[in-house]
């Protein structure tokens, strides 16, 4: 693939994923705060629930507001790396030695997995803190504290990007005077465990972790699925066009949610943690997820994620195969 195409791949995948994110950020921020709602907010059902949240914050301030810009730019840079470094990947893979190209699923599979953990793992701190900004949600009472929700009883935290991305620049900026002041990071190296400190906190490990196996698992369903349908379908006469597309996009969103839903929920679970929950780790916070819950809620939100990502998926292919098209280089293969 030249470069050119790559970067081809890069600003046509973003721009018309991160467009379709901004009208599915209300059907996105209804998941994740069901996911994180307690068995008796989220036992009545989704539908109920999205009612509840109108009535009390309003449609805007409660569903359509949360994480928006993090959102598009979080989902937009995401999509736009792992569509543009799988055929790469893909085709190094499953070249021979002799220079000649197999058609394999492994390759489709290890290609689509290795772009999604590097493309969610390079953008955590945006995919992370919109994350946060659509979960520590809740009703505001009369005095600014949340009535109910993960942080019920508490302030608001952060309302923006902007807020929550500050929120961990500072406590970097903590991390350096404490080194500058020969506290615990003092001396010659006290300011490169600080720096480490400071990325430390934008990229939240724990969060990372959940945030690549998710991403791994949701590129190999995308991905993956979106390949082989499109290759399966022209070798039995289907033409490749917009339905050809739509169609494989739809089967991609079915496979996609399926595999990533475990970790989504995990995810969501990480983000309303206490600080001292998040000290054992992710498989701690996934262990007493399951303890408390039961393995019943790795299955929760499946259908408001399929309803989110089949039309995202929809749309943000097909607008991408067409600019493609429109550039001259071919539908994407």
């Amino acid at each position: 693939m030249a470069g050119g195409e790559f970067l081809l791949n890069l600003g046509a995948m973003g721009a018309s994923s991160g467009l379709s994110m901004a009208f599915l950020n209300p059907l996105d921020t209804l998941r994740l705060r069901w996911q994180v709602a307690s068995s008796s907010s989220a036992g009545a059902g989704l539908f109920p629930f999205g009612r509840r949240i109108v009535a009390l914050e309003g449609a805007f301030r409660g569903l359509v507001r949360p994480g928006l810009g993090a959102n598009v730019l979080s989902v937009g840079a995401c999509n736009a790396l792992k569509y543009a470094s799988y055929p790469v990947i893909r085709d190094a893979l499953s070249t021979t030695h002799d220079g000649e190209a197999e058609d394999g699923v492994g390759a489709m599979v290890a290609a689509s997995m290795m772009s999604g953990a590097m493309g969610y793992a390079f953008f955590a701190p945006l995919y992370l803190t919109k994350t946060k900004l659509q979960t520590l949600l809740g009703t505001v009472g009369p005095d600014g504290r949340y009535l109910d929700g993960p942080r019920r009883g508490h302030l608001p935290a952060h309302r923006s990007l902007a807020q929550s991305l500050g929120a961990s620049f500072r406590e970097a900026s903590v991390a350096l005077r404490t080194a500058s002041h020969g506290g615990r990071y003092g001396g010659a190296h006290g300011g490169a465990i600080a720096t480490l400190r400071s990325l430390c906190a934008l990229w939240d490990c724990g969060g990372t972790t959940l945030l690549v196996l998710r991403g791994a698992a949701i590129s190999c369903g995308q991905l993956t699925f979106y390949d082989l349908t499109k290759r399966e379908s022209k070798r039995h006469g289907v033409e490749e066009g917009p339905l050809l597309h739509m169609g494989a996009s739809v089967v991609a969103a079915f496979w996609a949610t399926t595999l990533s839903l475990p970790f989504d929920v995990l995810l969501a679970k990480w983000s309303i943690a206490s600080k001292k929950e998040k000290e054992q780790g992710a498989w701690g916070v996934a262990r007493r997820t399951l303890a408390r819950e039961g393995p019943r809620i790795l299955v929760r939100g499946w259908v408001p994620m399929f309803s989110r990502l089949t039309p995202l998926y929809i749309a943000g292919s097909t607008i991408f195969e067409q600019i493609r098209i429109a550039c001259g280089v071919g539908y994407y293969a």
